[in-house]
């Protein structure tokens, strides 16, 4: 769980770094600007530990919400003796990252923008299952490799 909480909060720190310097090369608007417009780059460098902090933090609640509902739907699966196919597998990813999306975005704003929050964990969910994938298929490969040479 800590493994999968760590990566989350990694990758999303990894985006908001990228968003914080895309902000500043972009010179967005501050918040709550007074008016005057500066015109040097390191007045908008804000945007940077900003972004990298928000989503960090996003993303390490994301991950720890996400890890837990896996295990607890694990658990659940092992259970009720459910078979192992394309909807367990993907289905469980999709489901545990839109609730912990939407359990973080609810306390927060309790309105309807809390789906906002669940789409980011649905989306987060996808680039899990796509790098899952991935993964899965280079260790195919690495076995394959290595019982051709044995």
């Amino acid at each position: 769980m800590l493994g999968r909480t760590l990566r989350w909060g990694g990758a999303w720190a990894v985006l908001g770094l990228v968003v914080g310097v895309a902000l500043m090369f972009g010179k967005a608007e501050v918040i709550a600007e007074s008016g005057r417009k500066p015109t040097e780059l390191g007045f908008y460098a804000f945007w940077i530990p900003l972004s990298l902090s928000v989503a960090s933090v996003f993303g390490l609640l994301l991950g720890l919400v996400f890890a837990c509902l896996m295990e607890a739907t694990n658990l659940l699966l092992k259970a009720i003796e459910a078979k192992s196919g394309v909807l367990t597998t993907y289905g469980q990813r999709l489901l545990c990252g839109t609730a912990a999306g939407g359990l973080i975005g609810w306390p927060v704003t309790r309105d309807r923008n809390a789906l906002i929050a669940a789409g980011l964990g649905l989306g987060s969910a996808v680039v899990s299952i796509v790098i899952n994938a991935v993964q899965a298929k280079r260790r195919k490969s690495e076995l394959g490799r290595a019982t051709q040479q044995s």
